[in-house]
Order: structure tokens, then sequence, then C-alpha cells
């Protein structure tokens, strides 16, 4: 005879009431995660007024909270990517290069208002100029994961010696991502700790540089090789209302003579008779101070020497000439060696050019021992930059009466830039 304990097999009414509790024990406990992840939102009201959960309703809530999870996932790596210190990120766009955001990393890598992480600039001008077409190329082609070595400046103004500081530094810039419509690129790099730190000097660096300058960095140059001098020419034309070379009439009347109609061969020989007269001292407060003069000079025919650079490298805008509605400034900085110590052999500085907000030219010159170079980034109608890169020889001995006038410049602590021509009706 069967034991009276032994459990009875469940009737099949019985069987459906226990699947169904269990599935509203389970549709319960997805509720109560779905009201953890989604705190101070409700979850449907409706099913707490019945005593079965709703569940069409429980899925909709459950697909709703996945898109929220994802949204909310999405936003926090946003959020550390742009407030990251150690990944630089650079959204670049594609038709000009022009930077529409960057991060904090980058803000640190270059901190110098308005041009802070380089956001509203182009970042072909910031670029080194033998770097330039190699970044456009890898912008053109957008493929992910390609990787562009380039050297991009950096600008910090120290306060201990007043100065604004320039130096170019080595980054490898990746394509982390580029938009479906092909209209941007995400660009990384990684920063090390050097690169988001303030450029610094020393009083050892100043002595040197000084000592290097007055040796080396005082007196008249003529051009030995110029490259771009059409577009050069073409593109002060554009932003500029001069037109004349003060006092040139005949010297410009006779190079275009020997220039056969053609005007490259007319650009390139009124370039070859420029001379100038390089020089570098110091301010009253010890800081370098960069002039330059110019002078026109072809067979017997010569002009005097016009001053119309006096820069210092406090970081302060110096009025271009331009016309009304065209408002232009240059900044002068001192560029450091890549090394990061003084190389000996040079001194170099950076002339940030200004169109409003927007930087449209960065002049990189370096002054060596028997010559100095001049490497241009000129930005164009359109977003195009090209380059321009001259050489200056040292000429012949340095010339008294310029140095004088030189001297008083600094030593007034006034910044000028004048152009060295005249408009076309001869007035200054």
């Amino acid at each position: 005879m069967a034991s009276s304990s032994a459990k009875q097999p469940l009737s099949g009414m019985e069987r459906k009431q226990k699947q169904r509790d269990l599935e509203e024990a389970r549709k319960e406990r997805l509720m109560q995660l779905l009201q953890v992840l989604m705190p101070g939102d409700t979850v449907l009201k409706s099913a707490r007024k019945r005593r079965l959960i709703c569940t069409n309703g429980l899925l909709q809530d459950a697909a709703r909270c996945v898109k929220y999870l994802k949204h909310t996932a999405l936003s926090d790596y946003r959020g550390g990517m742009m407030r990251s210190r150690a990944c630089g990120t650079i959204l670049l766009r594609r038709q000009d290069l022009h930077v529409v955001e960057s991060n904090l990393g980058m803000e640190l890598f270059s901190p110098f208002a308005p041009f802070k992480g380089y956001c509203g600039q182009s970042l072909r001008i910031v670029t080194h100029a033998a770097d330039g077409e190699e970044l456009a190329a890898a912008v053109k082609r957008a493929q992910v994961g390609q990787v562009v070595t380039v050297r991009l400046v950096r600008m910090c103004f120290e306060e201990s010696s007043g100065c604004l500081l320039s130096k170019y530094v080595r980054k490898e810039l990746k394509v982390s991502h580029a938009s479906p419509d092909g209209k941007t690129v995400l660009l990384t790099c990684v920063l090390t700790a050097s690169d988001t730190a303030p450029l610094t000097t020393s009083p050892e660096f100043f002595e040197e540089f000084f000592k290097f300058a007055e040796e080396h960095c005082r007196g008249p140059c003529k051009v030995v090789c110029g490259s771009n001098v059409l577009e050069s020419l073409d593109w002060m034309q554009e932003r500029m209302v001069v037109v004349d070379p003060i006092g040139t009439d005949s010297l410009v009347q006779t190079l275009w003579s020997l220039s056969q109609g053609y005007a490259s061969i007319m650009a390139q020989v009124m370039v070859e008779a420029i001379r100038m007269y390089m020089w570098v001292g110091k301010d009253r407060a010890g800081r370098p101070v960069f002039q330059t003069a110019t002078c026109m000079q072809h067979g017997t025919l010569k002009t005097k020497w016009h001053h119309f650079l006096c820069a210092g490298c406090s970081g302060e805008p110096i009025a271009v000439p331009s016309p009304p509605n065209k408002r232009t400034s240059c900044i002068h900085t001192l560029l450091l060696p890549e090394d990061g110590g003084f190389n000996p052999w040079k001194v170099a500085r950076t002339i940030m050019l200004v169109g409003g907000t927007q930087l449209e030219g960065l002049f990189t010159c370096v002054h060596r021992e028997q010559h100095s170079e001049v490497g241009h980034h000129l930005l164009r109608g359109g977003g195009t930059a090209f380059v321009r890169e001259s050489f200056y020889r040292r000429d012949e001995e340095p010339a008294a009466d310029v140095e004088k006038t030189m001297d008083a410049n600094a030593e007034r602590g006034v910044d000028f830039f004048h152009l060295p021509y005249v408009r076309s009706d001869g007035s200054r």
C-alpha cells in the first residue's frame, strides 16, 4: 500500500498556475532591476493596479532602459575623452583642416589664447612646413587606423621671463574615426607629461642666446634662394593696400624690362634685389627684440634702408597695415629647439600672422652663423595653405647708422610693423 505522505501529481490547472507564478516572479525581478538602473523613473504605473504585470509594457521599458544606458555610456566616454590629459583629441574638418573641437590635453599642449588647443584654427598652419603635405594627404584619405608623424608647434607664455615661447614637438597623429558623411575626421595622439607641462627657459639659455645673437645675428643679408614667390606676392596683394616699394619707381621699371614680360621672372629678380638687415638685441627688461630693415639694390640703383619691423616676444599683437575691412596683426614668439636644450648654432623665432582671430600665416625664422632660413605658412582663400622657404646669406659688414637706429628702437620699447611699401599714388 502506498504511503499516505507521497506527493500527489499536480493537476493540469495547478501546473499552469505554478508556471504563471514563476513568470510573474521573473517579471517582478526584471521590473525591480529596471527601477534600480533608472532611478527616479516611473516603471509600469498601470501594472501596479493589476495583479499581473504587463509583459509588453515591461519589454518596452527594458528596451528604453538599454537605449538610456547606451547613451549614458557614450556620454561618459566622450566626457572622459574630452577631459583626458594623456590622449590628445582633435576633431578636424577635412575640407580645409579646420579644427572644430579639441580636448583638455591639446589645450595644455598649446595653452596660449586665442590659439588654445588649436580650436578654430587651421591645423595645417600649426604644423611644421616640412610635414604639412603629408598631414593633408592623410586627412584626405581618412583611413581609420592610419598614423602620420608631424611636428606641431606649442605656444606657451612664461611668466618668469615675460616671453611667449614656442616649440615644435613631433607627434604621431592617428586617424581614429571618420564620419559617415566624410566631412570630419577624429585625430588622436599620445601625450606625455612633458607635452602638457609649460615650456620653460633658464638664465643659462638666455646667456647663450644673446651671446650667439650678438656675434652672428646682426648685419645685412641677401636672398640666395626662394620658393613660391608669385603666390606670396598674390597673397600680399589680396590683403594690403600698397603696391610699390619706397622710392623704387625707376628700379621697378628696370627690373620689369629684364623680365621679358614673364611675371615669375620679374618676381624672382625683384626678390633677389631685396636686401634684409637682421638685428637681434634686448629691451629694457632683458627680453629679445627682433628688428628688420630692408632696401632694394640692382646694379647702381639702390634705395635707402627702411626700418619696418621691431618686435619683442611679449605675446602682444602688433598691428599690420591692412585694408579698412581687413584687420591683421602679428605676434612674435621665441622658438625653442626641438631637443629641449639650447643649440648654440642658431637663434630662432616664430611670427604668427593673425587676421581677426584666425591664424593666416606662421613664419619660422632661424638665424645661423652664415645664413638665415625663413619658412612661411600662408593661408589662401578656401583654406588652402602654401609654403614658401627663403634663405638669406650674410652679405657685408654691418652699417653703424642702421644699428644705431635699431638700438634706439629697442631702448624705446615700442613694437611696430611698417610695410616697406607705399601706395600707388606715392604717399607713405
